[in-house]
């Protein structure tokens, strides 16, 4: 299925659950995945590192996937079929015909070897020995090696994409811009030195076309903004909605887009710009909160948008509300004494944000386990089903043959639990857990249709990524 997608339907499948490469798990789905992501990563050549580590890194990616090879063997049948093609004039005698045995392009980022000075034949020699040394270490090994390889890369866990600008920036024309969950850098690809850092709070907005991609920045009490030239721009902003998705789902803050007057004492009023700290978002419609003043009670979700962090607030009573909860976080409590285990930071007197933990993120949140935890259906609601049955999370997380009786994740349409059912069946088909018919579309044709759906209805995109990680 992986060699049917462009790049950017892949992209459009890597959710918020694996943005961050350093989680180290012993689950074998999770490390199945990242090294699937990773391998992606590394063969679009969007992790900085020198020729040297590259080739380390495409020699255990080759033992990985293919393991020990006679390669005596493969040059001799190689030579034996390019005679045979000389033999019946398909080829002159003095055509210097190159067929690798080991083909760079497959196991080295395609844009390196093609912008290198080195010959193909030089790229395949070095890989040829490279990978002999491997010989006789078992293939699972070589993934956590390939992994472990991957893991010492500069700024690894940060996609870097090549980019250009013509901007008045004090940076190289041509570098490399970094998104990851702590945020954007600019680096310069020839030193390998970050220039810039951005913290995603940082980014105001960003918009692309098909050949630009332009971000602005308020960072520090300055607003700035730049226009990067790339054929990447739809992947970048993927990356970013993604990215920003997750801290905002995560974060505690958020901010009054219009007035609201209260109906009742259990309601807030709410002014344009006020800031709110989330307590509980257990509704949809309606969230608990606080006010600056101390005031708590309920909201319409409808008049807030979410930000990731207190933003410009100049007020001395927020101020030293949002310190005192960040206090009480640090130990554990919350304003009302519960356990809470969300990230919070500090505003100083002045209303600039400083952080204190958004660095430090428990990257164990990132795990499939944990995601399904809080996502995954947890009791049946089918009629055809006991309503009283509870779902348990290892075995709705394990492959399997059989059809699913309901959804993975908690859909909040019927129509879309019985759509999700339709779909696993025909990613089953596609991977060829369940034969086909004669009436079946071709197999590339079902892909698309998966995929368009994960596109067209982003409800159901989650739901089509855990039924995938199920299967692998």
């Amino acid at each position: 299925m992986e060699n049917d997608m462009s790049r950017g339907f892949k992209l459009l499948f890597k959710r918020q659950l694996y943005v961050d490469h350093r989680v180290r798990s012993f689950d074998p789905v999770d490390n199945r995945l990242m090294y699937f992501q990773v391998k992606d990563e590394f063969l679009s050549d969007h992790l900085v590192c020198d020729e040297k580590h590259m080739l380390r890194l495409a020699a255990l990616l080759l033992h990985a996937e293919k393991g020990d090879q006679d390669y005596d063997q493969l040059i001799a049948d190689r030579d034996k079929e390019l005679e045979e093609a000389r033999r019946k004039g398909i080829y002159a005698e003095d055509d210097e015909m190159y067929m690798p045995v080991v083909d760079p392009y497959l196991w080295l980022p395609r844009v390196f070897v093609s912008s290198s000075d080195r010959l193909e034949r030089e790229w395949e020699e070095e890989l040829m020995k490279l990978h002999k040394r491997l010989f006789t270490i078992p293939q699972p090994l070589a993934r956590e090696l390939f992994l472990g390889a991957a893991r010492d890369v500069h700024l690894f866990g940060t996609t870097v994409i090549k980019v250009e600008h013509k901007s008045d920036w004090d940076i190289p024309a041509k570098l490399g811009l970094g998104v990851g969950v702590e945020g954007i850098v600019f680096v310069d690809l020839k030193t390998k030195t970050v220039s810039h850092h951005f913290p995603l709070w940082a980014v105001v907005r960003y918009y692309h076309t098909p050949h630009n991609f332009t971000i602005f920045f308020d960072f520090k009490g300055r607003q700035s903004n730049i226009a990067l030239i790339s054929n990447e721009g739809v992947q970048i902003a993927q990356l970013l909605d993604d990215y920003m998705g997750f801290l905002k789902s995560e974060s505690t803050w958020c901010r009054a887009t219009e007035d609201y007057h209260s109906k009742d004492d259990r309601t807030l009023s709410l002014r344009k710009f006020d800031l709110i700290e989330i307590l509980s978002r257990r509704s949809e419609k309606y969230w608990k909160g606080r006010l600056p003043n101390g005031k708590t009670g309920y909201f319409p979700t409808e008049s807030v948008t979410v930000i990731l962090v207190p933003d410009g607030a100049d007020d001395r009573k927020t101020a030293r509300l949002i310190d005192a909860t960040a206090e009480a976080g640090q130990q554990g409590l919350d304003m009302d004494g519960e356990k809470r285990a969300e990230d919070i930071g500090t505003m100083n007197l002045s209303g600039r944000f400083t952080t204190q933990r958004l660095s430090r993120i428990d990257t164990g949140k990132f795990t499939m386990r944990t995601f399904a935890s809080r996502r995954f259906r947890t009791k049946a609601t089918r009629a055809t089903i006991k309503r009283d049955t509870v779902y348990d999370m290892t075995e709705r997380l394990q492959y399997t043959t059989k059809a699913l009786s309901d959804s993975l994740t908690a859909l909040k349409s019927p129509a879309f639990n019985r759509e999700s059912e339709k779909l696993f069946v025909l990613l089953q088909k596609i991977m060829g857990d369940v034969s086909t018919s004669r009436k079946d579309p071709p197999r590339n044709e079902m892909i698309r249709t998966l995929i368009k759906r994960g596109i067209e209805e982003r409800s159901l995109r989650d739901e089509i990524f855990c039924q995938i990680v199920k299967q692998t």
